[in-house]
């Protein structure tokens, strides 16, 4: 289906899995690449307050570099 919308030259964006075979997701890249439109995985936290929080830290040199970072999402509401 993404292949579909990609040689619509429309952006897409994928859930993860982007997919199940490595060059299933190569052949998608390429197809994104030759026809100058947009393929995007989702990261849900990506744009979360505390990620954006610890990217500002490191851009100033107030943490050292992270080698991994796992975030679990609990569903606490407020807490």
């Amino acid at each position: 289906m993404a292949a579909d919308f990609l040689s619509q030259n429309k952006a897409v964006l994928l859930e993860k899995p982007f997919t199940f075979f490595y060059h299933d997701a190569e052949a998608l890249i390429k197809l994104a690449e030759n026809n100058h439109t947009l393929l995007m995985a989702g990261h849900l936290m990506e744009y979360h307050p505390v990620v954006l929080k610890l990217a500002a830290l490191m851009g100033k040199g107030q943490m050292v570099p992270l080698r991994y970072m796992l975030l679990e999402c609990t569903n606490l509401g407020k807490y």
